[in-house]
């Protein structure tokens, strides 16, 4: 009987041990895999020096507190397609980055390095519902939305909420055809108001209404109203 006791101790002791010490000889392991190079696999397309603004930032991780190391990053304001406080970035299957963030479509066909921006003629496309004029870059302060339809054309719309030389609270439908490689604009029509920052998804088509036909129509969002 003591010898099976004393058995039972023995093992309750080696059990104990064994799970005490796991944890010890298992430490090195997950230290092992954790010291892995955190930018393993990664690499600049572009040299961060061939970008306007390349700026250096610390890579770590916050539940750790440690720091890793460092990345550079290249930072776009309002000049490049934003307002004053926000962006609307898009991309294209051809690889363009866009951005709607202000008062115009603006796009970069080369990853960010040079910047491009259309602005509205002064008269609107030929065949709108509701033609009107405009004064090209005095429209006033504005945001919108851009996307790319599934055969390549750009569906952006811009909204400029506060009076200017071309009016207020416009709402504009901004176009570019991929085939002509060409930008247009409508003037978009009255009693829809918007209030905020639009979003717009395409329609797959093809479309038939009587407000036209094409291979898509384009759904838009406000906060309160869509169309």
């Amino acid at each position: 009987m003591a010898g099976r006791n004393r058995s039972r101790a023995i093992l309750a002791v080696i059990m104990v041990a064994s799970m005490t010490l796991a944890g010890c000889f298992g430490g090195s392991e997950s230290e092992g895999e954790s010291t892995a190079p955190w930018d393993s696999g990664y690499h600049y397309i572009d040299l961060p020096s061939a970008y306007e603004d390349p700026r250096n930032f610390t890579v770590a991780d916050p539940f750790s507190n440690t720091t890793w190391g460092n990345a550079s990053w290249t930072v776009y304001g309002n000049e490049h397609g934003g307002n004053c406080c926000e962006h609307y970035l898009a991309a294209t299957k051809e690889g363009w980055i866009l951005n709607f963030g202000g008062e115009y479509p603006t796009w970069s066909e080369d990853r960010g390095r040079t910047w491009q921006e259309w602005q509205p003629t002064i008269l609107s496309q030929f065949g709108c519902l509701l033609p009107k004029p405009t004064v090209p870059g005095q429209e006033g302060l504005g945001e919108g939305s851009i996307v790319q339809a599934t055969n390549g054309d750009l569906i952006a719309m811009g909204w400029f909420p506060y009076p200017s030389t071309s009016g207020a609270d416009q709402f504009y439908a901004f176009f570019y055809d991929a085939e002509d490689q060409d930008w247009s604009w409508c003037y978009n029509r009255p009693p829809e108001a918007f209030y905020d920052r639009s979003w717009q998804v395409e329609v797959t088509g093809p479309i038939n209404s009587i407000y036209g036909n094409g291979p898509w129509a384009s759904l838009v969002i406000s906060n309160f109203w869509h169309q």
